[in-house]
């Protein structure tokens, strides 16, 4: 999740989500070009996502 501040996506990327890394840097890119604000709130989005992990079930 700490990567994700630095580099929306690169927190994925560390686990090995790679399209999700590249969707999250990619959306977040274009949300930073046009406008700040999306583009704050899909980085914001992005740190979230990489700190979501799915866990399986135990038992």
């Amino acid at each position: 999740m700490a990567l994700s501040v630095l580099l929306p996506g690169l927190g994925q990327f560390y686990e090995g989500r790679r399209f999700a890394g590249g969707l999250w840097l990619l959306a977040t890119l274009v949300g930073y070009v046009p406008f700040i604000f999306p583009g704050i709130l899909l980085h914001l989005l992005a740190i979230g996502a990489a700190g979501f992990r799915a866990t399986e079930p135990t038992g």
